[in-house]
């Protein structure tokens, strides 16, 4: 008898799910960190009861690492999500302070949401500099026929485009 695995998709909808949970209004994030095909740890951005340092609030990518069955996190996978108030998917890619969290903890590879139905993949196990890492591209692995990606620069208060690949 085969047994089914679960897809991308099975589980960016459990982290969708976790994201539900979230007591944020306009961005709620979920994560889901797998290895195999079990679930070893998840979490939800919340703000905490006691507050442990400066954060005001708990990001879901550091409490799945929290509530994670420890020795499993070697070579998993992190599935983010971040819905928005009105339950559509938007981008998720980690803080760069997630990101090295995620790394420590032996994480293979993140599959974060950057919009409606479209997902990004990060493979940790390739060197990146913060500077690439800031800089990276989104990049579309559902939309294979998309050639650029208007990004707004924050500091210039303009539109450029660059060029995306699969």
């Amino acid at each position: 008898m085969a047994r089914n695995s679960k897809t991308k998709l099975d589980w960016l909808s459990l982290a969708s799910d976790r994201a539900s949970r979230s007591d944020f209004m306009h961005h709620r994030t979920g994560c889901v960190i797998v290895k195999g095909d079990s679930v070893v740890g998840d979490g939800w951005s919340h703000v905490p009861s006691v507050r442990y340092s400066q954060y005001r609030s708990v990001h879901a990518e550091l409490h799945a690492l929290i509530r994670a069955h420890k020795p499993n996190l070697l070579d998993s996978i992190a599935h983010i999500i971040t819905l928005t108030k009105a339950n559509r998917w938007t981008n998720a890619k980690p803080c760069l302070r997630c990101l090295e969290l995620l790394i420590d903890a032996g994480v293979s590879s993140v599959i974060f949401s950057i919009g409606d139905n479209l997902t990004c993949t990060l493979d940790l196990q390739k060197p990146i500099s913060k500077s690439e890492y800031i800089n990276y591209p989104t990049f579309y692995s559902d939309l294979r026929t998309l050639k650029y990606v208007k990004h707004s620069n924050r500091q210039r208060n303009r539109s450029k485009n660059i060029p995306i690949g699969c």
